[in-house]
């Protein structure tokens, strides 16, 4: 059976009703409360203290949930999605600093698309983000940008200014926190494939495809540059393999990986 999605139309509205609906009731909840309460004019300043304390975790929570669904969208590759709630951040953004971080995700959205050129502007156009993990992901996709346009001599740039610091040890201890090292690894990967460093390529990309950390679409970007690689030594069985696996990864399919 289909799966029926909301129109455009209706999306926006329904944003703006999950975000707002909440805070409307529950004020207009307190406000009642505090009308009909047969109680002391501090006590109903207690009462709307507590409102205050309530609207305060709320959009907490609506930040944490906006993050988490960028970056879910981001994991998984929803460019859909990820352009949606990018642009919805950036129609009420209006600090260039918080636009930066929202700009970032624009350019990825555009990495996952392929649209190198997209890639560039949009992080021209954020400037520093603020934020070592997003700085690292910007860098990353730079790097993308320049491999995938045939100018390996500026993705080296790039990686040595930005990302080489930060590289993790292969089989060493995983000390950069979170999926760090696995940026950094995909990005040394392509750089190396760019360079024609088939046999460390193809080591930094098998490790990005067995790890349980990596997303799907970093994982499916993996095994694209493992085909690409297998193609150019002329075994098709693995590149078929490879292909496959990937385009599984894009229909967030189940894969099981498999040794280059």
């Amino acid at each position: 059976m289909a799966t029926r999605t909301p129109s455009r139309e209706l999306v926006p509205a329904w944003r703006v009703l999950a975000r707002w609906a909440i805070p409307i009731m529950m004020t207009c909840s307190y406000c009642f409360l505090a009308y009909a309460a047969d109680t002391t004019s501090a006590a109903k300043g207690w009462m709307f203290g507590g409102l205050f304390f309530v609207l305060v975790l709320w959009f907490i929570f609506r930040r944490i949930t906006a993050e988490a669904s960028l970056a879910r969208a981001l994991a998984v590759g929803d460019t859909q999605s990820l352009r949606m709630l990018v642009d919805e951040q950036l129609a009420r953004r209006q600090s260039r600093e918080v636009r930066a971080r929202f700009l970032v995700y624009r350019g990825l959205a555009h990495e996952l698309d392929g649209d190198w050129s997209g890639v560039e502007a949009a992080l021209d156009e954020a400037g520093d983000p603020g934020d070592a993990r997003l700085a690292r992901l910007a860098a990353a996709a730079r790097v993308a940008a320049f491999v995938e346009t045939g100018d390996a001599a500026r993705a080296r740039e790039v990686f040595e200014a930005e990302l080489a610091a930060s590289r993790a040890v292969i089989g060493g201890p995983r000390d950069l926190g979170g999926p760090t090292d696995l940026i950094v690894r995909l990005a040394e990967g392509r750089l190396a494939f760019a360079e024609h460093a088939g046999e460390l390529a193809t080591s930094l990309l098998a490790r990005i495809v067995d790890d349980v950390r990596a997303g799907s679409a970093m994982r499916a970007t993996a095994h694209r540059y493992l085909a690409r690689l297998a193609a150019d030594r002329g075994d098709r069985e693995a590149a078929a393999r490879h292909t496959a696996a990937a385009a599984k990864l894009a229909q967030n399919e189940p894969v099981t990986a498999s040794p280059s």
